[in-house]
């Protein structure tokens, strides 16, 4: 159903060659930066999903974090696509603060840990808040961007992203 979607959403994308828009709101360092972070958002949720699927102890759980799985896959197969077209480098890990490093680690060795409805709550609740933080990314790279294939794939995956977040807040796992 999302999947469906997601791919519905990304026919629409425009994906033109280097110098094709004015991209000069934000320089090449903050491009490479967004693209950096929104890259590793990906991998991050990717990891995730990959946990629920083997360790959520109900099938909402696990059928969601497939889900995620796939869709981040897509996202980030259009995004590393878009960057290396328009030569935006993409940096690994992307840059961010050593305490949203430390609190990505920490996410995810609790969940590694972690069994049965402990999984599930903890799962969803890192899910829920991850989707806030890159809603808000996706809000304030928007307002930045001038029209560009990065501004089109920003515009395409925030309401995806506002979908994961919906269907977290849905999963009811009493």
């Amino acid at each position: 159903m999302l999947t469906r979607l997601i791919i519905v959403a990304w026919a629409f994308v425009a994906v033109q060659p280097a110098g094709a828009a004015d991209n000069t709101a934000l320089s090449p360092k903050q491009r490479s930066g967004l693209v950096s972070k929104i890259h590793d958002s990906n991998l991050f949720e990717m990891k995730l999903g990959e946990l629920a699927k083997v360790k959520g102890s109900i099938r909402n759980v696990r059928a969601y974090g497939a889900q995620l799985v796939r869709d981040h896959a897509f996202a980030d197969r259009r995004l590393t696509r878009l960057a290396e077209k328009n030569q935006i480098p993409i940096a690994f890990p992307g840059p961010w603060t050593s305490e949203e490093l430390q609190d990505q680690a920490l996410t995810i060795q609790k969940l590694e840990t972690a069994s049965g409805a402990d999984f599930d709550r903890s799962f969803l609740d890192s899910i829920k808040n991850n989707h806030l933080k890159t809603l808000e990314l996706f809000r304030s790279a928007r307002e930045q961007l001038p029209a560009s294939p990065l501004r089109t794939y920003v515009s395409r995956l925030r309401p995806i992203m506002q979908q994961h977040h919906d269907l977290a807040m849905k999963i009811d796992i009493r």
